[in-house]
């Protein structure tokens, strides 16, 4: 009998332990990794800095041949704004094994980031090489004058290689004081083949107007662009001689949602021209869903299997769908698991 109540009272230890665990957010057993992006299948990490002075300093010191030395290359970036720009990544790589990512620090999506106050053409950051990517990066370009477009986040490339990505992203107040000129926040130039997930663009102005998200590549591939959000722009949406793709996406508050120019034409799927959508704090920047019924909740289709880009995870990392998938940014009601990297054979995890 005693044994019997030692046993009891140990399961009855075991389980307020674990519940207590639970309650804490401690992990029993085996984590479940948050769903990032496309990453490399083996791959060194540095911090912005810590490692390097510079988002450019780590540009030049990661491009090298990463197909040699089958490593690719991440750049975590801290919370909060530098005032640093003007770099692209390019030529490191030709690998859909190893590349290179920048990367919030986990977690913090749309907190880490660059606020450039230089007043050249120059975008903020940039893709030119195929696979690499970038992930819940805010970029910021409020003082730029150039006779064309100023991006913030953008990928440049004339490589035939596969999808490069900006997911979870942040473009916010940029501006073109050229006259005549305009502004971009996220944009493709030149590239076939991208895709752009669960990113906002918002208050992109210029002289002659801003576009939010801009899908102007050459050949036979246009863009994807899937849950992103458009709101205080000149254009919210616009395809320049191209036919992309938008599904579940918002274009709100824009002077148009979605244009095309120059023979442009979207194709969408579950797409919001406006419309109801009860948002958190819109003016503040929150864009998350209430979960009071709208036109963005549980409206969306699910793009877990898409042949383009498949995906299951929103802006804030928690995994689609809690009921029917949502359109924009945000999963109302989404579980947020931490985002796992390796470094020197040891498993971080990150809230």
């Amino acid at each position: 009998m005693e044994a019997g109540n030692k046993f009891l009272k140990s399961a009855a230890l075991i389980l307020a332990l674990a519940g207590l665990f639970a309650l804490f957010g401690v992990y029993c057993g085996t984590a479940r990794a948050a769903e990032l992006p496309r990453m490399p299948k083996a791959y060194n990490v540095s911090t912005l800095g810590v490692t390097d002075a510079t988002l450019s300093a780590w540009e030049a010191r990661t491009d090298n041949d990463l197909v040699s030395a089958q490593r690719g290359e991440i750049l975590v970036v801290p919370v909060g704004f530098l005032d640093q720009g003007g770099v692209v990544l390019g030529g490191a790589t030709t690998s859909a094994d190893y590349f290179r990512i920048v990367m919030c620090d986990p977690g913090r999506e749309m907190e880490c980031g660059f606020v450039w106050t230089d007043t050249g053409a120059a975008g903020v950051i940039g893709i030119g090489e195929d696979y690499s990517g970038i992930y819940g990066i805010a970029a910021s370009k409020p003082n730029g004058a150039a006779s064309s477009g100023i991006p913030a986040i953008y990928v440049q490339t004339t490589y035939t290689g596969s999808t490069a990505w900006i997911a979870n992203c942040l473009a916010f107040d940029v501006h073109n004081a050229t006259a005549g000129a305009t502004a971009v926040g996220i944009g493709f130039l030149s590239h076939r083949g991208n895709a752009v997930v669960n990113c906002i663009a918002k208050n992109i102005t210029g002289a002659s107007g801003g576009v939010g998200f801009f899908d102007y590549p050459t050949g036979a591939s246009a863009g994807v662009y899937y849950n992103d959000l458009a709101t205080g722009c000149s254009y919210g949406f616009l395809a320049y001689s191209t036919a992309p793709v938008g599904k579940n996406s918002i274009g709100i508050d824009n002077t148009a949602n979605w244009a095309g120019v120059d023979g442009g034409a979207w194709t969408l799927t579950a797409c919001l021209d406006g419309g109801t959508i009860n948002f958190v704090d819109a003016p503040n920047g929150n864009f998350r869903l209430t979960g009071v019924a709208d036109d963005a909740l549980n409206q969306g289709v699910n793009l877990s299997a898409d042949a383009v880009f498949p995906f299951a995870a929103d802006a804030d990392r928690g995994a689609r769908p809690i009921d029917t998938w949502d359109i924009g940014p945000y999963e109302y009601g989404a579980i947020i698991y931490p985002v796992q990297l390796h470094r020197d054979a040891q498993v971080f995890f990150f809230w």
